[in-house]
């Protein structure tokens, strides 16, 4: 694994250095905060060891740097502090790191947190992997999926249905359930009943388009509700048949009828 090593302390950074590459880890080793942010910016390694107190830059300020690139999510931090106090490792944890290494550093329980951060690390990837396959499926769906928490605003949108509707996930993503299916009360109303704890399927119009929708909550362990997820269908072209073949029938039935009376009239 790829580390960047974070410390100003020279011989701490050898012996921990030391550690790392022994153990078969690529090694990246800075002895200041802004030269660590240069090469995190620069290379971009998922595992970052922080020392909190370095002149300049100082750990805790690298890290939050670190949750703001695009590339932080994917990140894991763990800072090497003297500091053991509960405030202080709350701080560290505000700041975002995942974890933290009380100084002298103890070689086994460095090597433990690298385990858990390893672990952590390829969850990530196997998380995103999922996500990615499921876009993909998603994506490819005949129709429009959404998702929103429990303040009503949408937080996932994706489908093939959005182009035949003339949207795009950006049009949905951020907004509120309210604001975005306003000009179909019925579907505005299903999203609040889902919110309630209920699942409906709803029959309405939306930007101009017949749809079938159906939403439900989504719900946390305990049951509370904490958001729901919806799908919509465009049928305009199946209300469209159905109409046609209607009228068909009305007409063929009139026809019936006209026929009979003229058959009357003739007799």
């Amino acid at each position: 694994m790829r580390i960047l090593l974070a410390e100003d302390d020279s011989a701490t950074r050898r012996t921990v250095e030391h550690l790392l590459t022994t153990w078969g880890h690529e090694v990246v080793a800075c002895g200041d905060g802004e030269a660590a942010w240069a090469r995190f910016c620069a290379d971009g390694p998922r595992l970052l060891l922080l020392d909190w107190v370095m002149p300049g830059l100082d750990g805790l300020a690298v890290c939050r740097r670190v949750r703001g690139h695009p590339a932080g999510a994917a990140t894991q931090v763990v800072m090497l502090t003297g500091r053991v106090e509960l405030a202080d490792v709350e701080a560290a944890l505000a700041a975002g790191a995942d974890d933290y290494l009380p100084k002298p550093v103890d070689a086994a329980q460095l090597k433990i947190r690298l385990q858990i951060a390893a672990y952590r690390l390829q969850l990530q990837t196997q998380l995103q992997e999922s996500e990615a396959r499921q876009g993909c499926i998603l994506d490819g769906l005949p129709a429009v999926v959404w998702a929103l928490n429990r303040d009503g605003v949408v937080t996932y949108g994706a489908g093939a249905g959005l182009a035949v509707m003339g949207l795009t996930s950006g049009d949905l993503v951020g907004r509120s359930y309210g604001e975005l299916f306003k000009s179909c009360p019925e579907l505005v109303a299903v999203h609040a009943r889902a919110l309630a704890g209920y699942e409906e399927v709803v029959d309405g119009r939306f930007e101009g388009r017949n749809v079938v929708a159906r939403v439900r909550p989504l719900v946390d362990g305990l049951g509370r509700v904490e958001g729901a997820v919806g799908v919509a269908q465009d049928v305009s072209v199946e209300r469209q048949l159905e109409a046609q073949i209607t009228q068909a029938m009305k007409m063929e039935i009139l026809g019936q009828l006209v026929a009979g009376i003229a058959h009357d009239f003739n007799n």
